[in-house]
Formats: C-alpha cells, structure tokens, sequence
C-alpha cells in the first residue's frame, strides 16, 4: 500500500491517516467543498472516490453558472492545489458554514440568488473578510479588480477611487496617469494637464 498523505483524487486532498488495521486503512481527507470526510484506501485508490458526495448533488443545478461560482469559490478558499489558493485559504480566507453545510449550495443560492452574468462572481466587500452573507455580493471582474487590496486609490476633489477609475472619469490613459505620479506630478497636475 503507498503512503496517501497530500495526493489528491478528484476534489479531495488525502490530510492524515486516521485508522490502519491489518485489512483496512481509512483517511482523513478534505473535499474542494470544504467538508471533511473519512474514506478507505480501497475506495480512494481502487472504486474511485472523488469527492465527499457533493459531486452527487440532487438539488439538479450542479451545471449552472451559479453552482460554478460556489464551487470555485470554494475551490480557491479550501483546496492547496488550487492556482488561487495562496490568495484566499492561504491567507485565511473561508467560506460561513451556512455556505459549506449539507445544503450550502442552496443556502447560497438563496443568500445570494442566481448570477446575473457571465463575468460576475461573489466578492467580499472587505477584502480581508471571509465569504458569508453580510460580506458578498455579485460583482464582475473589472468592479473587483478595483476591489483589490494592492491598489492605488487617489482621493482627488472629495472623491476616492483607484487610479483606472480616475482614468475611466477622467477619459485619460491608465499608463499616462500612472506615468505622470511615478515622476512625483500632483494629482492636480496628473488629472488636469492638458497637452
């Protein structure tokens, strides 16, 4: 029998052995869902178990651009080889149990209703929070680039917003903006000099 601790099959990633008798050994694993369960190495290795059960949803949706969203939200926040997990669970980032439970999909359905487009997904409203109700909302990709916690954001007459929002206002190239503070201009000089 081959050591199992950190492969992975399917969505679950092999955490610890947790019992080993003469004929059986079972595992402790995590699901890219989140939840947690205990699999035999014959099922993990031999029938092909691939995940905690959530792969068998019943509630019908499990090929909507709504479940995509849950389930890589998920993915990013629980599973280590996920490309975006340094930026979400490798930082702490979890998702509310509501979301992770038995019916979690629904509960977030419900929370959150279906997605309004293809270039949305959920964003939390404070960026170091976890995802739950009270912090997420649907946003596109370009409302949550503005969202990041790396960017640049200007308070120029009263307002505050990040530099690509300035230059969208403004009608000014992003790089030309950029350029203009990277030589210490101000920002009255940077939003107004006019060639």
């Amino acid at each position: 029998m081959i050591n199992l601790i950190g492969k992975v099959f399917g969505k679950l990633v092999v955490e610890e052995e947790v019992e080993k008798l003469k004929y059986c050994r079972r595992f402790r694993c995590v699901c890219s869902c989140g939840r947690e369960k205990i699999i035999s190495y014959n099922h993990l290795v031999w029938t092909g178990t691939k995940s905690c059960g959530c792969s068998k949803a019943t509630h019908g949706q499990s090929h909507t651009p709504t479940y995509s969203s849950w389930a890589n939200m998920l993915e990013r926040c629980y599973n280590p080889n996920c490309m975006s997990y340094s930026n979400y669970g490798g930082r702490g980032i979890f998702v509310c149990d509501r979301w992770r439970n038995e019916n979690g999909f629904l509960n977030f359905l419900a929370d959150m209703g279906e997605r309004p487009g293809s270039d949305y997904s959920p964003d939390r409203i404070n960026t170091n929070g976890n995802y739950e109700p009270d912090n997420c909302e649907w946003k596109t990709c370009k409302e949550q680039q503005r969202n990041r916690t790396n960017n640049l954001n200007i308070e120029y007459n009263g307002k505050t917003q990040c530099l690509a929002a300035w230059a969208e206002e403004l009608n000014i190239k992003y790089q030309t903006l950029y350029t203009r503070l990277s030589k210490n201009w101000s920002i009255e000089k940077t939003f107004t000099y006019k060639r």
